[in-house]
């Protein structure tokens, strides 16, 4: 069975991740960032904005310069 993506949930998936102060990211192939919470701004110094498509590793290694 498979079943079909619901934009309504991915919302309120995005807003329960948003809320928790585990540091959450979002990874897609090649690890570039889809998603970070408000806790994994905190963490790596960057708004998610910044962050959104970026390559995790490279983020991490490049850090801050």
């Amino acid at each position: 069975m498979t079943t079909v993506p619901n934009p309504k949930s991915e919302t309120a998936s995005e807003t329960v991740l948003g809320n928790l102060s585990t540091a959450i990211l979002v990874l897609g192939e090649g690890h570039n960032i889809l998603f970070a919470n408000q806790a994994a701004e905190n963490l790596l110094k960057e708004s998610a904005t910044q962050m959104a498509g970026e390559n995790l590793i490279d983020l991490i290694i490049n850090g801050e310069e």
